[in-house]
């Protein structure tokens, strides 16, 4: 399936160059809304009884009509006595009295109305001072859940995701070629817009890091992309010795290991120092297999084109200093068989002679139908940069190695890499398809950091299941659910019989009185009960587990562009899930900057 590409929107390209170092976005969702802190204390209104005054007059109001007939009554009767007893002024005697009695009634009533008036306005004051807090308090609980409620909708979602600490060498396991694309595109934008020089080299076949140099010339950084085999020029700027050594060391990462290997490898570095000291032209590799080919007499000097008669004539010199032995033949059949196929067939300078970039990115990819030519090809690549690392040649603190598709180069040669760029100042990235074999042991290695992204295999998901460690938590064990019903029924007969005798003997003078009594009484009671209950319960059992931090099968299901980022240091071993597909970078809910757990930006 072809891999899909990159979205080529400038936009995009300038969202993702960002000055700081950037591997991607680690997806945080927003604290819940927290309840007001005052919504538990909401106003309560609590009714006060009328003062005992207003109570008082409240019932002396409700008797003054009695009292007002009383008192009329009362004036009737002493009208009526005046006028039997003479009294002159007994006319006057009934209208005083009802007015002195209409008088106290209405005295009582006004005091009543006033007192009533009072305590109805100052409940009023209390009733709007009650709403007004009350009006208040909903402001309050309102305004402080909608700005909750804004926090939580315009909270950034996505925050960059980036090694704590710089580490010298990030391993990165797993993973597809679009999911490696994405990663590039995303790291590399930000490296690049930091002012970092980058070298990648893409063994991959797919060109992952294509979509990464049309991100940076979207955005004015110098990239260039090299397609190997064509215009090879990996042995430009060197003298024989060096080439010597460097075919001599790529072509030993082909042989196994065993007693004979280091004397291999200086004998493969002197023959092919000798031929190449012997050209006058540019040295190319197959120039160099030519002159082998004349060294083991299996070509005529006319047949070899590539080389002027000159050349011709310096290396036929050399048959002697080769000599005939057996281990010589060998090592040159060998070594032109090797060097044949990387016969590129131009000798005029490339154009880029240096492999690192003055600045910006290039891209160095290696491509081609056979299959011994391409592992010959990408071998020579490793150790040309490798060459450039030992004598500082073009590299230097700020540049970024990044090889894709590492797996098959080596762990000496991956090892050598790491060693001589960290001694560089070169920070190394390796992108490596297959989480097996030697290369799990760059695992957790010092100064570096490791990201673990889609597994398909269930051996190598599990190694980074391992890697990333197990932990203790409590887990749900059992749940028992129990119902019980019980029902009993009881039956009793109970009978019983009684004799009483009773003898009464009584003396009274010259008398005396005897009686018998007998009784007797049978008893006899029967009961029957019944009773029933029903009864349920449910339990929970929580058990102390040791599992998988994440298991294994979440790493054969990661999306494409997820990965798991591992490092420690510290005394703090760290492991956070990120996404590094560039498209993030498009969306509204993105912060800029990183948070750590304390708050504060990274």
């Amino acid at each position: 399936m072809d891999r899909l590409p990159v979205i080529d929107n400038r936009e995009l390209a300038l969202r993702l160059s960002v000055p700081r170092e950037r591997w991607g976005w680690e997806f945080t969702a927003p604290a819940p809304p927290k309840p007001s802190p005052v919504r538990a204390h909401a106003p309560q209104w609590a009714e006060q009884p009328p003062p005992p005054q207003l109570a008082r007059l409240r019932e002396r109001s409700r008797r003054a009509p009695v009292l007002l007939g009383v008192g009329s009554a009362a004036a009737v009767w002493a009208t009526g006595m005046a006028a039997a007893f003479g009294f002159a002024l007994w006319p006057a005697v009934l209208p005083a009295g009802v007015l002195a009695s209409a008088g106290w009634c209405a005295q009582t009533m006004r005091r009543y109305s006033v007192a009533r008036r009072e305590y109805q306005s100052w409940r009023a004051t209390e009733v709007a001072r009650y709403e007004a807090a009350q009006a208040e308090w909903i402001a309050r609980v309102t305004e402080h859940d909608r700005r909750e409620q804004l926090r939580v909708s315009s909270a950034a979602l996505w925050h960059p995701l980036r090694p704590a600490r710089n580490s010298a060498r990030v391993d990165v396991f797993g993973g597809t070629a679009d999911g490696w694309a994405s990663l590039l595109g995303t790291m590399g934008a930000s490296l690049l817009a930091s002012g970092a020089r980058m070298l990648v080299l893409d063994f991959t076949e797919q060109r992952v890091a294509v979509d990464l140099a049309t991100l940076g010339h979207a955005c004015g950084h110098p990239c260039s992309v090299t397609i190997l085999p064509n215009n090879l020029g990996l042995l430009d700027g060197l003298s024989p010795a060096e080439i010597g050594e460097l075919v001599a060391e790529a072509v030993a990462t082909l042989r196994t290991a065993d007693a004979r290997s280091a004397q291999t490898r200086g004998l493969d570095a002197e023959l092919v120092e000798l031929v190449a000291a012997n050209l006058i032209g540019p040295v190319t590799f197959g120039r160099i297999a030519a002159g082998i080919r004349l060294l083991r007499s299996i070509s005529e000097a006319e047949h070899e084109t590539a080389l002027s008669s000159e050349e011709i004539r310096r290396v036929n010199r050399l048959l002697d200093a080769v000599g005939s032995s057996e281990s010589a033949r060998e090592e040159l059949r060998f070594l032109g068989g090797l060097l044949s196929l990387l016969d590129e067939g131009d000798t005029r300078p490339t154009k880029h002679s240096a492999v690192w970039p003055s600045a910006g990115l290039r891209v160095i990819a290696t491509e081609d139908t056979n299959a011994r030519r391409k592992d010959v090809l990408d071998r020579m690549v490793v150790h040309r940069v490798l060459h450039g690392l030992r004598c500082g040649m073009h590299s230097g603190p700020g540049s970024v190695l990044v090889v894709a598709g590492a797996d098959h180069v080596g762990l000496a040669a991956v090892e050598a890499l790491a060693r001589h760029a960290r001694r560089a100042g070169v920070r190394l990235v390796l992108l490596i398809e297959h989480l097996r074999g030697d290369l799990t042991q760059l695992l957790g290695g010092s100064d570096s950091a490791s990201i673990l992204m889609r597994m398909g295999n269930a051996a190598q998901a599990c190694a980074a299941a391992d890697f990333v460690g197990r932990g203790h938590r409590f887990v749900l064990s059992q749940l028992s659910d129990q119902i019980g019903r019980s029902f009993t029924e009881g039956t009793s007969d109970t009978s019983g019989d009684s004799l009483t005798s009773t003898t009464t003997e009584g003396y009274s003078g010259v008398s005396v009185n005897v009686s018998d009594s007998v009784s007797r009484a049978a008893t006899w009671s029967s009961t029957t009960s019944w009773s029933g209950s029903d009864s349920t319960s449910t339990g929970r059992t929580y058990a102390r587990a040791y599992e998988y931090t994440i298991e294994p099968t979440t790493f054969q299901s990661l999306p494409v562009t997820a990965f798991i980022l591992v490092e420690s240091g510290s005394g703090v071993r760290r492991v956070v899930a990120g996404d590094c597909n560039p498209g993030i970078a498009l969306l509204d809910r993105v912060a800029a900057e990183q948070v750590l757990s304390n708050g504060k930006p990274a």
